[in-house]
Formats: structure tokens, sequence, C-alpha cells
């Protein structure tokens, strides 16, 4: 009797840590079917903006200084993390530069030139060579970190960037670059960002509390596959 209540003591407490622990999801994209399954392209509207698969290598061509951003998620996705490979081949304007969105907001009806987003970024600035996490809103940076960064061309660097709570941090070969604290964007979908140059990125992997366990879930017709939709190259 003894052995039988230690094994339904054990059960219980197993069953009580399940209970109060987020079953993260992940998904991951290695983009060699050709597609950009689940992901979404904005622009703001400037020409020339290219977003493609090439041969299993994400390719964004963007020759002005705006962010061009592919997005994916929703607006009440909160903490989370996303790294992948990224490289840039060519600057193709005086600010160029490649990175990671996390907390991505809405464009607001007032100014839809503008998110709510906050920006892991390196190699942006011409005249430096900084690496940077932004939050950026209403159009102005609003909560900033910067550091020192010798970020080369048609080099492959591993980028991870992770929200949690009011925690951001940028980590770039595994090692953390910069961290903040910002309560203004809570939640917010994830993207990658280029501006300026002709970048590269592969191997993505999201994890979090509500992403789902594979690609294949956004066929699936699950909670996801309406919000993320599904567009295919062109």
């Amino acid at each position: 009797m003894r052995y039988v209540l230690f094994l339904l003591a054990i059960c219980l407490l197993v069953m009580s840590a399940q209970a109060g622990t987020i079953q993260a999801g992940t998904y991951k994209n290695d983009f060699t079917d050709g597609n950009l399954d689940g992901w979404k392209i904005e622009d703001y509207g400037v020409q020339n903006v290219e977003w493609k698969v090439d041969n299993g290598i994400l390719v964004c061509k963007r020759p002005h200084d705006w962010n061009t951003e592919l997005f994916i998620g929703d607006m009440e996705w909160k903490n989370y993390s996303i790294e992948c490979d990224v490289k840039m081949m060519e600057k193709l304007s005086a600010e160029y530069g490649l990175g990671l969105d996390l907390r991505l907001g809405d464009r607001p009806l007032a100014n839809p030139i503008c998110r709510p987003i906050v920006w892991c970024i390196a190699g942006r600035w011409a005249t430096t060579k900084d690496i940077f996490i932004q939050a950026w809103l209403n159009c102005g940076p609003i909560n900033s970190s910067t550091k020192d960064f010798n970020f080369e061309l048609d080099h492959w660097y591993h980028f991870k960037g992770v929200a949690n709570g009011n925690n951001i941090e940028f980590y770039i070969d595994g090692d953390l670059m910069l961290d903040i604290t910002e309560t203004h964007m809570p939640t917010g979908r994830i993207g990658l960002t280029a501006n300026g140059c002709l970048a590269y990125f592969d191997n993505v992997v999201i994890t979090g509390d509500d992403v789902p366990d594979s690609p294949s879930a956004i066929a699936s017709k699950d909670k996801l596959a309406t919000s993320w939709g599904q567009i295919k190259n062109q």
C-alpha cells in the first residue's frame, strides 16, 4: 500500500507540473519546397522590392533604404524566439542592413507607412559597424541599444531574437549582443527584414507559446491556417 501511495503521489506531482507548463510549438522552414509558405510581404508601396525562393534560399532584394518585411504569425503572439541563417551579398544604398522583426504590429490608419515594431538589425549604417535593437512607434524610435560589430558581406551569420515578457534579446552566432526592456509593444507578429541590400535567409526556426509544431499546420485548417494564410513564390 505504501508503494501505491508513493506512486500516486509521484503521478500527482508530474500532472501538477505539466498543468503549469506552456507547451511551446516549433515552426521550421528551410525553403526547400520553393514556396513562401504562410509568410506575407510588406513592401510599403515601394517599387522594385523582391522576395523569392531560389534554390532553397530565401532571397530579398531591397534597393531602397526603407525596410521591407516578410512576416508571419498573429498580433496576439507574445513570448517567442526566431532564429535563422542570414547573409548580406551586396549593399544597394547608403543605409543597408538585415535582421529580425519582433512584436511587429498593425499599420495605423493615421500614418500607414509606420508600424509599431522592435527591430534587431545588423550592419545598417554606412558610416558605422553597428548592430542594434530598436523599438519603433509613431514613426520614431522610443527605445534602443547599439553595439559595434564587424558585419561582413558574403558571410553566413546565425541570428536569433527572443521576446519574453518585457525583455528583448538579440544573439549573433550564439553570443548575446544586445538586450532591452520594452513595454510599448507587448505582443506582435514575427518577421525577417532587410533594407538597401541583397540578402539571403535560410533555416528559419520559430518557437513560442502560440506557434504550430510544423509547417504542415498551415495547410491543416487549424486555428492558424486562416490567420497565416499561404502565398506562393511568384
